[in-house]
């Protein structure tokens, strides 16, 4: 015999659902009970499908309130950090329209500065920004080629002590770091180069 749990025979229970089974299709129902079952299944089914249609315009509701909480939460962070980076971008301009090439030297270290700061900022690890930009998934950092460029001069300024830049290179490598500050906010779209 088996048993299940507690002592229930399979083998009784089997037979009893066969009975059921067979008692229940030898009935024959008047057409009056078969009228209000089907009213009562029918008022459950309206009132099963007025409670998913109120259940989802609660969860819309409540998705909407909770969407635009973290919208105005990432929009005055945005704002902040467009603030600073705007007011460094604007020092960094006026090193790059100087005509020193000390200047636009420094110009391109302290764009490399903000791009570290903001791969940190944005969870990335490393030890440095070459590390952590091999961690960005191109999908989720559009411009990350442009970062790297980027990055590359600024590592021929540091490494190379008699690397020579000229007024078009920066423009260009400064282009870049612009393109990244703005995919991220960080610079507001009127601050570009001049």
């Amino acid at each position: 015999m088996d048993y299940i749990g507690g002592g229930v025979n399979l083998h009784n229970l089997f037979n009893l659902i066969v009975y059921l089974f067979h008692y229940f299709s030898q009935l024959t129902i008047s057409p009056v009970v078969i009228f209000f079952a089907q009213v009562i299944y029918f008022s459950l089914a309206v009132l099963a499908f007025i409670g998913i249609v109120i259940l989802f315009r609660r969860n819309m509701r409540l998705m909407t309130d909770l969407f635009g909480e973290k919208l105005s939460l990432v929009s005055s962070i945005a704002s902040s950090q467009s603030a600073e980076g705007n007011a460094r971008w604007q020092k960094i301009k006026n090193l790059a329209n100087s005509e020193s090439s000390a200047d636009w030297k420094i110009a391109i270290l302290e764009a490399d500065k903000i791009l570290d700061e903001m791969t940190k900022r944005m969870g990335y690890e490393g030890d440095s920004i070459g590390d952590r930009l091999k961690q960005i998934e191109p999908s989720d950092f559009l411009t990350l080629n442009d970062a790297w460029q980027a990055h590359k001069v600024r590592n021929d300024i540091v490494h190379s002590p008699n690397f020579e830049l000229d007024s078009r290179q920066v423009k260009d490598t400064l282009k870049k770091y612009e393109n990244v500050f703005k995919e991220f906010h960080f610079i507001t779209p009127g601050e570009g180069l001049d």
